[in-house]
């Protein structure tokens, strides 16, 4: 800190440092520091003077850690959400996951699927990270694209579900012809495995059964939808868009 000089007409000046103050503070990072002098004559005459110096947070948070890529088959379950941790050098962070983009969907081509996080300070400074999942297509065999969750036996092997249109901007439509008769428990999931829907069939009498997302409260994203019955589990992903 540097002391401020004084002259007197009619003889000497002392300079006396009075404090600082801190003003228009928005958030720990910025803030105005005002700092005062005052000059006095040998008379008793008095001046002061204020050195305002701005200080301004415009550095974001920094990543610390970030879930790194994975690769998976498009039969296997999305990996759990791993959240990243973050630091800032004026307060703290606080991280918000910004949800899932797919870039296909199915097991007929290979896509990915994009985890976006943002880190905030309390100064409105802000940074993203990504994590990428890969994943491998199963392009052969009949049913392609769904998961079988449990084995099926030879008296009684697993139907196909197919689920369609996908992507979808609201309604699906689930083909149960293979169901018929058969008791069935259908339910929605979305990306961190919580119930959106779920219906329960004593018997399959429809060969068609109609789903609205939005009707579910479900917003864009990744979702599997799963069928179970006394032969075991089939689950399919789709993606809800705008």
């Amino acid at each position: 800190m540097g002391t401020p000089t004084a002259t007197d007409a009619c003889g000497p000046a002392t300079v006396a440092y009075l404090g600082q103050t801190t003003a228009n503070t928005t958030c720990p990072g910025t803030y105005q520091l005002r700092r005062t002098w005052r000059a006095t004559d040998a008379c008793g005459n008095t001046t002061a003077v204020t050195q305002i110096i701005q200080v301004v947070d415009n550095t974001p948070p920094v990543f610390t850690s970030v879930p790194g890529p994975i690769t998976i088959n498009c039969t296997d379950p999305l990996p759990p959400l791993v959240n990243p941790t973050a630091t800032d050098g004026c307060s703290t962070a606080h991280i918000t996951f910004l949800g899932n983009t797919p870039s296909g969907s199915g097991c007929a081509t290979d896509y990915t699927i994009t985890r976006t996080w943002r880190a905030d300070d309390l100064c409105g400074n802000s940074a993203t990270a990504t994590q990428v999942i890969t994943v491998l297509a199963v392009p052969f065999g009949p049913g392609a694209g769904e998961e079988r969750t449990r084995l099926s036996t030879d008296d009684e092997p697993l139907a196909v579900l197919h689920v369609y249109p996908n992507p979808t901007t609201d309604r699906l439509w689930l083909d149960l012809a293979g169901y018929s008769g058969e008791w069935a428990v259908v339910s929605v999931f979305n990306e961190l495995g919580q119930l959106v829907w779920e219906r329960r069939l004593a018997s399959v009498e429809a060969w068609r059964e109609q789903v609205s997302l939005r009707e579910a409260g479900a917003a864009p994203g990744l979702y599997v939808v799963s069928v179970r019955t006394a032969r075991g589990v089939l689950s399919r992903r789709v993606v809800l868009v705008e």
